[in-house]
């Protein structure tokens, strides 16, 4: 009986196919009676020779299209035509090859008709209706229009055909085919234009001699620069041919396990070239060429195959030879040789996706160049690693998009070749401080891939436009708003100027004093040149220049005020106020706000003697519009006789201001209108609810430690709330009544607090070291935390909640950060008190001079209190450990050179002692500008005695002095 051959596109039909007949005869007569065989050019040579020995049972042959026309199976009498075909195609638009299943030609179909009447008459079943067939096109694309054109296109202009578009092709190519080919050879480095004509380069050259692809040439080329030419040519010439590497569909498992061998966990690549080692190992033991053969067979190698990879690579190393290239001695290092791969490679890069889609199926994908997304082949020895970056010898287009022959790479290595195919483009242009300069943001894409997603560049050096740019954000945020990390004497000039009439319009109440800021950028503008785009631009200009010509970069007052402002100066708004003692002044301007107005901060201590008839007077600068609010809110009748009012009000303020506090603002009313007017006025005329809130004093009352008692404009129920007949009970009655409310609902966090403070016995040691029998207990400790995590967390804010409901709300905000602040304060206590008690141990030993070992002693206390870790601002207590480390290296220099020291000492207390001395006299609240200054000395400190620790900001003894004359001129 004549055998049975069937045609279908590819191996999984073939699979499937032969399944389901050996389901459907499993059982029958039949099944005995039928030989199935599979032929396509991925099995074995022995496999593939089944089909030219028939035997005695009927043959079914399911093949692939190269039973077309390659081969001619013997004994068909009938063809089972399915009318498709996989075919291999090269899509322009993803620069992929695709192999997707069409249907053919009718030649082919006749072709494949032809195949049953080799020997007699026969009978071919299509699978397909007339229609259909009379539908299909007579012919197949020829190839020229199905391939990548880059090879073509090399060997035309090196025959000296440079009118590649304008050539009388016989099945003419499109022309995106063309332009995609013209594209290759440009990535390559192969062609350049020259006058409007295209001309090969010397590399373009060399790669039309090489029997290679140009991209698989290029990589030659590159190797032999990189000393990886012996690898790369093993590789290349691999990669022009089929895989040697057998997997017999009785013996996949066993063809694996044997290839295992050759693989690398980064590299497929390297797979080749251990693969090839492998094979001249055998070749050079073989004593004939059946044993050889057999061992090749034995180790799942094709005999052909692999004989046709030698006689390939020794061509190619012949001509390699001739050119005088030469192969290198030592192995190859990875990144060389996977750079020289990546130069033919380019477009076959991909980055992985974190985020899988469902259509991925739990696979890992990447995303390559010209917006594909591909796979991983699913024999890949990287599947499991999935590396972040690889390279791929190809990508194939299937059931999906699958890269073949892959290895992990770095990005940089593909920024570094492909240089010239990047696309840089640059975002978010803003000034940084810490480096002086205006930076920005690069990203490059090669073909639509982001290589590099996001670097930090200097905005500067992009281009005259950037570079202007920079200079603009050099002059706004630099000069304009004073970030920079570098004292210039000008800016800090200017910036006093800028921030004493912003003060004077907050305390004037108008925002209309201060120019815009585009005029202050316009005044640098027009004096910095062109060439200053960042801080060190403008520091080498500035220390070049002569003295005459950077002073002109000084503004005045009158440059920086918008309008006139006569009448208006920082003595009518002072800092502090007397009443009777002096307390310090805060001016806010936000209408509607509840701190718009002026603030008094007040000492609890001091509550019970603040005087209301004196504070309402307000300040000088304010007294005018209030006393207008007041006379205008009286009866219209007794108004009437003071007309003019603005005249009235001016002269009352010109009798009385000199008197300011002598008696309540109303009462002096009462007293000037009788006397001036003979007008009989009662205080109760005045509608004293009906004057604009900002008129009316806040008073805010402080604790010894500064933390917030209470703030409000009413005085009277401000000391009812604290009772300030007794300032240690109403402090007692706000916070500490509050602290002791919590004690049941916080039990458990504090409880976990307690635990963990008894398990830390290095905590325990330092701290009892440091605070004695009185200070060093667990309990002391425990209080001291949990008094330093409510504040750090806010629970005892002011104002303090009124009520259960307020209380619970406060609970429920502040319990769940409760525990991880006190941990991380229980942290920074460990660090600083081991600091402290490695510097005591130090200090006892030391042999220093009275006066210096009492200065630091002085300092230790100060910096560590009995209650510091309270009173201690949680943005200060971080730094306590550097000073007690500056203390350290005080110690270490003082043994060197004690008259440095001494010297340096006695410049520190020029200033520093004042301050105390003031400090210890002032019965008032401290300002933030007295605590800043008090933190100021401690970062001096570190300037003077160890300097290369270095402070936050830049501190001089210099500085501190200007600091000190303001402080001293506006508190003491």
């Amino acid at each position: 009986a004549q055998d049975i051959l069937c045609f279908l596109p590819g191996e999984r039909e073939i699979r499937a196919s032969i399944e389901a007949v050996q389901e459907r005869l499993a059982g029958r007569p039949l099944g005995q009676q039928v030989e199935l065989i599979a032929l396509y050019s991925r099995l074995t040579q022995v496999e593939q020779d089944r089909v030219f020995q028939p035997g005695g049972l009927r043959r079914v042959v399911f093949a692939t299209n190269v039973a077309e026309t390659s081969i001619t199976v013997p004994r068909i009498g009938y063809v089972v035509d399915s009318g498709l075909a996989r075919v291999k195609r090269y899509r322009v638009r993803g620069k992929v090859e695709q192999l997707q299943v069409e249907p053919i030609s009718q030649a082919q179909a006749k072709q494949r008709a032809g195949r049953c009447g080799r020997v007699g008459p026969g009978i071919c079943f299509r699978l397909f209706g007339e229609e259909e067939f009379l539908a299909r096109p007579l012919d197949q694309d020829p190839e020229i229009r199905r391939s990548s054109l880059g090879a073509v296109i090399l060997r035309m202009l090196s025959m000296g055909i440079d009118d590649i578009s304008g050539f009388a092709f016989i099945d003419p190519p499109s022309g995106r085919s063309l332009a995609d080919g013209m594209a290759l050879l440009s990535e390559l480095q192969a062609i350049e234009h020259v006058k409007g004509k295209t001309q090969l380069t010397e590399v373009g050259k060399t790669l039309a001699e090489l029997p290679l692809d140009p991209r698989f040439a290029r990589i030659l080329l590159a190797a032999r620069e990189r000393a990886c030419l012996k690898e790369a040519l093993i590789i290349v010439t691999s990669l022009s041919l089929s895989d040697p590497r057998e997997r017999p569909l009785d013996r996949q498992q066993a063809a694996d396990t044997a290839h295992q061998r050759f693989a690398d966990e980064r590299s497929e690549f390297l797979s080749i070239v251990r693969l090839w080692v492998f094979i001249e190992t055998i070749f050079q033991e073989a004593s004939s060429r059946r044993r050889l053969d057999q061992r090749l067979r034995a180790e799942f190698l094709s005999p052909n195959r692999v004989r046709e990879w030698r006689e390939l690579y020794a061509q190619v190393n012949d001509w390699i030879s001739n050119q005088g290239w030469r192969l290198n001695e030592r192995a190859a290092d990875y990144e060389s040789l996977h750079q020289a791969l990546l130069t033919g490679l380019l477009s076959n890069v991909g980055c992985r996706l974190e985020e899988k889609s469902a259509r991925d199926k739990g696979l890992a994908s990447w995303q390559g160049c010209h917006e594909v997304r591909f796979y991983l082949w699913p024999g890949s020895g990287l599947r499991k690693k999935s590396p972040r970056w690889l390279l791929a010898a190809e990508q194939v287009d299937t059931t999906r998009l699958f890269a073949r022959t892959v290895a992990a790479i770095e990005p940089e290595w593909i920024e570094q070749q492909a240089k010239a195919l990047l696309r840089w483009s640059y975002t978010n242009p803003h000034w940084e401080k810490k480096s002086g300069k205006a930076v920005g943001y690069a990203k490059a894409t090669l073909y639509g891939l982001t290589v590099v997603a996001q670097r930090r560049v200097a905005w500067s050096s992009l281009g005259d436009e950037q570079a202007r740019e920079a200079r603009g954000l050099l002059i706004r945020e630099g000069l304009v708003h004073g970030e920079l990390v570098v004292s210039l004497d000008f800016v800090e000039h200017n910036l006093r100027q800028v921030k004493e009439l912003e003060r004077l319009e907050q305390t004037s109440r108008r925002f209309d004093l201060l120019v815009d800021e585009s005029l202050i950028e316009a005044f640098y503008d027009s004096r910095l040149p062109s060439l200053v785009v960042d801080l060190d631009s403008l520091v080498k200009w500035y220390r070049a220049e002569k003295k005459e010509k950077t002073t002109g970069l000084k503004l005045s007052r009158e440059d920086l005020l918008r309008r006139d402002a006569k009448g208006i100066s920082s003595d009518q708004f002072p800092r502090t106020i007397k009443a009777p003692f002096a307390m310090a002044l805060d001016y806010h301007f936000e209408p509607g706000a509840a701190d718009d107005g002026v603030t008094l901060t007040v000492p609890l201590s001091g509550l019970s003697a603040v005087l209301a008839s004196q504070a309402e007077w307000l300040v000088p600068g304010m007294l005018k519009e209030k006393v207008l609010a007041l006379v205008k809110s009286l009866p219209k009748a007794l108004r009437r006789p003071l007309l003019p009012v603005d005249t009235y009000v001016q002269e009352f303020v010109d009798r009385w201001a000199p008197r300011a506090g002598e008696f309540s603002l109303v009462r002096s009313l009462v007293l000037d209108i009788s006397e001036s007017r003979g007008l009989s006025v009662r205080p109760d005329d005045f509608r004293r609810d009906s004057i604009a809130v900002h008129l009316q004093p806040i008073y805010k009352v402080v604790d010894e430690h500064g933390r917030l008692l209470a703030k409000g404009r009413d005085l009277a129920q401000i000391r009812e709330l604290l009772d300030c007949q007794d300032p240690a009970e109403g402090e007692n009655k706000s916070q500490t009544d509050f602290i002791r409310t919590l004690e049941q609902p916080m039990r458990e966090p504090i409880r976990s607090l307690e635990k963990s403070l008894q398990a830390d016995q290095s905590l325990l040691l330092v701290w009892s070291l440091w605070g004695g029998a009185k200070h060093g207990s667990l309990e002391k400790l425990r209080d001291q935390l949990v008094a330093a995590a409510y504040t750090r967390v806010g629970m005892l804010d002011a104002p303090l909640p009124e009520n259960d409901e307020k209380t619970q709300e406060r609970l429920q905000s502040c319990r769940p950060k409760f525990l991880l602040v006190a941990q991380e304060l229980q942290r920074q206590l460990l660090e600083l008190l081991t600091e402290h008690q490695r510097l005591n141990k130090r200090l006892a030993t030391a042999t220093l001079t009275p006066a210096t070992k009492k200065d630091i002693q002085s300092q230790l206390a100060r910096l560590l209190p009995s209650d510091f870790l309270v009173l201690t601002p949680h943005e200060r207590l971080r730094h306590i450990t550097r000073y007690l480390k500056a203390i350290g290296l005080r110690l270490e220099k003082y043994r060197s050179d004690p008259r440095r020291d001494e010297l340096r000492l006695f410049e520190q207390l020029k200033v520093e002692q004042p301050f105390w001395i003031a400090v210890s006299r002032y019965r008032g609240q401290w300002s933030e500008a007295m605590v800043e200054f008090r933190w100021m000395l401690e970062e001096c400190r570190v300037v003077q005695f160890a300097q290369e620790l270095k402070a936050p900001f830049p501190m001089s003894v210099k500085r501190l002095e200007k600091s000190w004359a303001t402080l001293s001129r506006d508190f003491f």
